[in-house]
């Protein structure tokens, strides 16, 4: 990652649990910002020959800052997902590695912790380990 963010343990918990729909929305996201789009309608006779007012319109000024509106949020969400990617050595039990894994494959804490056959307190506790392990 180019710059790096500043992340407390709060920001984990919620990067971990929205894990899984923010890869999804980088990869729609890139596919968007990679489209273009052309509604140009050909002209024929008179009006192909006229002179063309040039300029750029307002939908399309609108449409640029709306593009990187959401250039903006795939940077964001990289450099999240990077910040639990690079920390990911950090996590070295395997029970925490397996309960992880389901977190970050969209299933949430007692989904995951029934999963490992754990308790929901359980669960929760190995969850907070797997927090502070990924914030340090």
């Amino acid at each position: 990652m180019s710059r790096t963010i500043k992340i407390n343990k709060y920001q984990v918990y919620d990067i971990v649990r929205n894990y899984h729909w923010k890869i999804k929305e980088v990869q729609r996201l890139k596919n968007e910002l990679e489209s273009v789009e052309s509604s140009s309608t050909a002209q024929y006779g008179i009006e192909a020959s006229m002179p063309k007012g040039s300029g750029v319109g307002r939908p399309v000024e609108a449409e640029c800052a709306r593009r990187e509106r959401k250039r903006q949020r795939v940077m964001k969400y990289e450099e999240e997902i990077g910040y639990i990617i690079d920390r990911l050595d950090n996590v070295v039990d395997e029970k925490e590695q397996a309960m992880l894994d389901c977190l970050l494959d969209g299933y949430n804490v007692t989904a995951a912790g029934r999963h490992l056959g754990l308790s929901q307190s359980s669960a929760q506790r190995l969850y907070d380990d797997i927090v502070s392990k990924l914030a340090e």
